[in-house]
């Protein structure tokens, strides 16, 4: 896992905490939002992710849930795991209080932007730059959850998840739901191949703890 400091610092492994909805209290390596959003991003299912990851079934509910118990075993394995599919995790560490901003996941971006159209390439991109079941993901709720909220019908939001047919108005309404619950869409798009690199979701950081990250950066040479 990594965990972007502001000045470029990256650490990895740490505990993580959270007193309210952006910081889930926590003796683990990624919390439980973090993970589902990974999972969801992958495509794969829990038993799917079972067979993969030798984690078992009942361990990968555990670990994505808030209201269960999980080893830092388990979750060093599944994070091991999803970041060989090319999963980037994300969050930023207030040195000086054990609190993470920012949660979340994508996947991987380019070290160097923009990308040389000559150059090969074994990143993962999607077609589309918005990935609302992973922002569905991170809120830990069901389609019909989001559907009644969002004032979005579940076919509209089914298939706006997995990237069939557009509908403006259900486009609009279902990103501006997200938004407001704090949820960051990520994602950088190549306009020459229409490949959009980076894709996933975070949640947006607070201006308050924007401040506290400031004042508790250390400089590294």
């Amino acid at each position: 896992m990594i965990l972007d400091v502001n000045k470029g610092i990256k650490i990895t492994f740490l505990d993580i905490y959270r007193g309210d909805r952006l910081f889930v209290p926590m003796t683990t390596l990624v919390n439980a939002d973090a993970l589902r959003v990974a999972r969801t991003l992958t495509g794969l299912n829990q038993r799917q992710v079972e067979a993969e990851s030798k984690v078992a079934q009942k361990s990968i509910v555990a670990a994505e849930s808030d209201r269960k118990p999980t080893s830092l075993q388990t979750n060093k394995r599944l994070c091991t795991y999803y970041e060989s599919k090319g999963i980037e995790f994300l969050g930023t560490p207030l040195l000086r209080e054990p609190t993470v901003v920012a949660s979340g996941a994508r996947w991987q971006m380019p070290p160097i932007l923009p990308i040389d159209i000559d150059t090969d390439t074994d990143l993962h991109t999607e077609l589309n730059g918005v990935s609302f079941a992973a922002a569905r993901s991170l809120l830990g709720l069901r389609q019909k959850e989001v559907s009644s909220r969002a004032a979005v019908t579940q076919r509209n939001l089914a298939a706006l998840e997995l990237g069939e047919g557009y509908n403006f108005e259900a486009h609009r309404r279902l990103r501006a739901y997200y938004e407001e619950e704090g949820v960051e869409f990520l994602g950088w798009g190549d306009v020459s191949t229409t490949k959009f690199y980076g894709v996933g979701v975070r949640w947006k950081p607070d201006a308050k703890f924007l401040l506290k990250i400031r004042a508790s950066s250390v400089n590294v040479d």
